[in-house]
């Protein structure tokens, strides 16, 4: 500080009086007038010197002084004499550590593993000894409390702590703390900005909405080319490049086909008629892989269900039946059964049997079961009324509107002798 003062060794003359020592002078060395010299004369007659710091003293710009001192009689001609005093500046902890730069950045692959070393900071201070000593720290107060960094208090080198996931932070802001060693250490701040690059380490996802009544993957084979049958929203964690989707369709044997407008949302819809009757399941299989490399895939495989609508009327084994019975039968005995099918499902399938009523062909001689299709008689026969009665049979079917179809069936009654000349 200003004003201390340092006793030097005086000069010892061995004259008396006014001959005796009587000053001194810096001669050289006294750089930037640091320092004055003040004097006092002792009891004993010997002048006394005290060196005298003049000035703020730098030890970061000049550590060290040579000074030439001069001592000075009060003869004529006066006798000197020259001493050369080095001084050396101590350092006291007045420089805080400085950072070679105020901000770093860097650019990380989010699938950087932990340990890896992303840079390193450096700061130094002018200060020597552990007043010079730099340590460094994050400040977890301030940035990265989830210590997804370290740094290594020595080196300044910062490393990976734990994995990184770009989808949940893409930027980290690092405080680092540069302090001395001293008792009362001097501190200073940089900032580490990491940008994290997203990595493809996320596959798509996909919704598929099936859009029949109850939601179900069907669809009505009555379904014209381009009706929609699915929904499928496509979407991808990943950022940029990695987020783009495509989607393809596999199976169905051409009958259905991908649709988009967004490359978001697709629509599977119908491509060609359908029809139950031939096939009446698909299996489909929808594909969404990213642009990554390698690209990241998802799949979704699901089975339609053609639904039926009644397109097919039911169909007789043969279009005409020939029966023989004889006249003279109990009513409700045994003619013959018809049988009729239809390539429908469900109640489009179920088939009814009634008989087609014609006065002339004595149709009220018979009866047939509505669901097993066995034709019994009804009433007395007569072969001299009719030796051959044909009755038309109608298969009708249980659909929305129902459709039907008729079989001929001619009976040929045997003559029995049951009339009187």
């Amino acid at each position: 500080a200003i004003g201390t003062r340092f006793p030097l060794e005086p000069a010892v003359d061995a004259d008396q009086g006014q001959l005796t020592t009587q000053g001194y002078l810096i001669k050289d060395g006294n750089v930037g007038q640091a320092f004055t010299l003040e004097t006092r004369r002792g009891s004993n007659g010997v002048l006394y010197l005290d060196l005298v710091v003049n000035t703020i003293l730098d030890r970061e710009k000049r550590s060290t002084y040579t000074l030439s001192l001069e001592a000075f009689d009060g003869g004529s001609p006066k006798r000197t004499d020259v001493m050369s005093l080095d001084i050396t500046v101590q350092d006291i902890n007045d420089n805080a550590p400085v950072f070679n730069q105020s901000r770093y950045h860097a650019i990380i692959s989010e699938n950087l593993q932990p340990g890896s070393n992303i840079l390193q900071v450096f700061a130094t201070d002018d200060d020597e000894g552990d007043n010079g000593k730099v340590l460094y720290e994050i400040n977890r107060r301030q940035s990265d409390p989830d210590r997804y960094f370290v740094i290594d208090s020595q080196s300044g080198v910062i490393t990976l702590n734990k994995p990184l996931d770009f989808e949940m932070k893409r930027v980290h802001e690092l405080v680092v703390q540069a302090q001395d060693n001293a008792t009362q250490p001097e501190v200073s701040n940089a900032f580490v900005t990491i940008h994290v690059r997203d990595y493809n380490d996320n596959q798509p996802t996909m919704t598929i909405i099936f859009l029949s009544e109850d939601g179900s993957p069907r669809v009505s084979e009555g379904a014209q080319p381009g009706q929609y049958v699915a929904r499928i929203s496509v979407t991808d964690p990943d950022y940029g490049e990695y987020a783009n989707v495509n989607v393809s369709l596999e199976g169905g044997d051409g009958k259905f086909a991908l649709t988009t407008k967004d490359n978001i949302i697709y629509l599977i819809c119908v491509d060609r008629i359908l029809d139950r009757e031939e096939r009446d399941t698909y299996e489909l299989r929808v594909m969404a892989t990213d642009s990554g490399t390698p690209p990241l895939r998802a799949e979704s495989s699901f089975i339609i269900q053609v639904t039926d609508v009644n397109d097919n009327p039911p169909l007789f084994d043969q279009p005409v039946y020939r029966q023989v019975i004889p006249e003279v039968v109990f009513p409700g005995s045994f003619v013959l059964q018809v049988t009729a099918r239809d390539k429908d499902h469900g109640p489009n399938g179920d088939i009814t049997y009634s008989l087609f009523q014609d006065q002339g062909a004595h149709s009220k001689w018979f009866s047939i079961d509505s669901v097993t299709g066995i034709i019994t008689t009804d009433s007395q026969l007569d072969y001299e009324k009719n030796p051959n009665p044909s009755i038309t049979v109608v298969a009708t079917d249980g659909g929305k509107p129902p459709m039907s179809s008729t079989a001929l069936v001619n009976i040929v009654l045997q003559d029995i002798n049951d009339n009187e000349p």
